[in-house]
């Protein structure tokens, strides 16, 4: 977060973008029986969550912190 001050508003977005669409599409699907599996919903919700936080975290800048990476390889200093 230190490199990406919007990192949070990014997985938020995603949240809430991946939700409302889980939920039309769970609402569509399962009609009128969506109540009586709603528990189901919810753990797919829930995994979705889980899946976003970590998408926007692979796909986010990142700071190294401490001593700058000294390279020994073909085309190192």
């Amino acid at each position: 977060m230190m490199v990406d001050t919007y990192f949070l508003f990014k997985v938020g977005i995603e949240i809430v973008i991946d939700s409302c669409c889980a939920t039309f599409a769970e609402v569509q699907k399962r009609g009128k029986d969506f109540w009586s599996e709603f528990e189901l919903y919810a753990t797919d919700l829930l995994v979705g969550i889980a899946v976003d936080i970590a998408l926007v975290g692979m796909l986010a800048p990142y700071a190294r912190i401490g001593k700058p990476l000294v390279s020994r390889g073909l085309f190192g200093s």
